[in-house]
């Protein structure tokens, strides 16, 4: 099909199919993970009011970094109760905390 093209529509299918796997190479990480990236339930009201739904923010009691002068175990307890920015962010940390000490 694609040599029957001419040729400005040939690059452009070829862009369009090239966008379309950068899209599924994103969009699909996203969904394996999506516990991770969107912890917690959302409820929904479907009996009643049509609104939006109500969300719980999990992340509302912790602070983003430990402090400097917590103890080693409470800041590995703090660590595996926050979620982190991005996972770069999270490899980050785990550098410095193994540095660390």
């Amino acid at each position: 099909m694609l040599s029957r093209c001419p040729p400005p529509y040939r690059n452009m299918t070829e862009m369009m199919t090239t966008v379309s796997l950068q899209i599924v190479g994103i969009i699909e990480p996203l969904i394996q993970h999506a516990d991770w990236f969107f912890p917690g339930d959302i409820e929904f009201n479907v009996t009643g009011n049509y609104g939006s739904p109500m969300h719980v923010n999990h992340n509302a009691n912790y602070s983003s970094m430990p402090s400097p002068d917590m103890d080693h175990s409470d800041r590995r307890q703090h660590d595996q109760a926050r979620r982190p920015l991005s996972v770069a962010t999270d490899n980050m940390m785990l550098e410095f905390y193994k540095k660390d000490g």
